[in-house]
């Protein structure tokens, strides 16, 4: 009898060891494929339908990276629960949507795509009422699985840097400011994001002059004079935004420009003459000493030269030229010089000469 109880107790220990050595080995299969188990959110596609500053829909592109089937048991956007009401899974099949409880299985190595609807009266299962996610806010998602796992990904708004340069441009009549709208130093801030579009709004601080441009970098003339507001918005491959401004001032006073300065010098220079064997002067029109303002440059250097007696006219052009005159007088040396804007300056040498 004795042996009999010996033999039954042993028995139930072994059974016992067997079941906790079952239990431990399922408890670390559990445990293994906890640590297995891997879901991403791979990007977003936001929808701005029926706002133009709030997001309506999101589409999730959720791929499994695991070798088993994964249950998805909660997904939040921001903090806040979604209910599964306002989720659809676009699969190829006919729109349904899913419940959190039992049939939300997200298979191994399979891509989905995930509709939220962001206008659902019963959005948020925390009771709280939909709350709005502006283009400009970060989206966090969290997705929870059956293992008690935890997948977040946050998707960041882009950076805007917007940088203003002025230039000064004649216009003609009068100089008038330009800007150089600058927003080459903004960045997308998510990973595989890119900037698809720099969109600016100029305006003046009084709201008389409204421009709208686009493009990495665009050039704006202001219409009036005053404080400027240069309103950046840089949208990412994601669709999401951000804005920064600029603050600039113009100038649009047509002041007539600074002309060209001229001024001629008559140098008298010595030659030999083989024919006649002796030294004859002649004449250098130096205008070397004109000068243009403003950053301008002169173009033509115009000379006229007519003696008293109307014995000796000559029209010559050059910075500095060559003048042989061949009887003795007055001479009248005229310099007009020409900007590369049209405008002139002219000055008068009377001159005598005796060979």
């Amino acid at each position: 009898m004795l042996v009999l109880i010996v033999v039954i107790a042993a028995s139930s220990l072994a059974i016992f060891i067997s079941d906790q050595q079952k239990n431990a080995q399922a408890q670390q299969a559990l445990e293994q494929q906890k640590e297995l188990e891997a879901i991403g959110v791979t990007s977003i596609i936001l929808n701005d339908a029926v706002s133009p500053t709030w997001w309506s829909n999101i589409t999730l592109n959720v791929a499994s990276l695991s070798t088993e089937d994964s249950l998805i048991t909660a997904i939040t956007i921001n903090d806040h629960y979604v209910e599964y009401s306002n989720i659809t899974r676009n699969d190829g099949t006919p729109t349904t949507s899913y419940s959190f409880d039992n049939d939300f299985r997200l298979s191994s190595r399979e891509q989905i795509s995930l509709s939220l609807d962001l206008n659902g009266s019963t959005f948020y299962g925390d009771g709280n009422p939909v709350v709005k996610i502006a283009k400009t806010d970060y989206i966090k998602i969290d997705i929870f699985t059956s293992y008690q796992n935890e997948f977040s990904r946050t998707f960041m708004p882009p950076s805007a840097i917007a940088v203003v340069n002025a230039q000064t441009q004649y216009n003609g009549t009068g100089y008038t400011d330009s800007f150089l709208l600058d927003g080459s130093g903004s960045s997308a801030t998510t990973d595989d994001s890119y900037i698809v579009a720099w969109d600016w709004e100029v305006r003046s601080m009084d709201g008389l002059d409204r421009q709208n441009l686009s493009g990495r970098n665009a050039l704006v003339t202001p219409t009036q004079s005053g404080g400027y507001w240069a309103n950046l918005t840089v949208t990412d491959s994601n669709g999401m935004a951000s804005t920064c401004s600029a603050v600039f001032w113009a100038t649009q006073d047509s002041v007539s420009p600074a002309g060209p300065s001229a001024i001629a010098k008559v140098i008298t220079e010595m030659q030999w003459n083989a024919s006649s064997r002796q030294y004859e002067p002649f004449l250098i029109l130096d205008a070397t000493s004109s000068s243009a303002a403003d950053g301008a440059y002169i173009v033509y250097w115009n000379w006229t030269v007519n003696a008293t007696d109307m014995h000796d006219n000559q029209s010559l052009s050059g910075q500095k030229v060559r003048f042989d005159n061949q009887t003795s007088g007055e001479y009248t040396m005229k310099l007009e010089v020409t900007d590369n804007r049209g405008l002139q300056a002219t000055c008068t040498i009377t001159y005598w000469f005796l060979p």
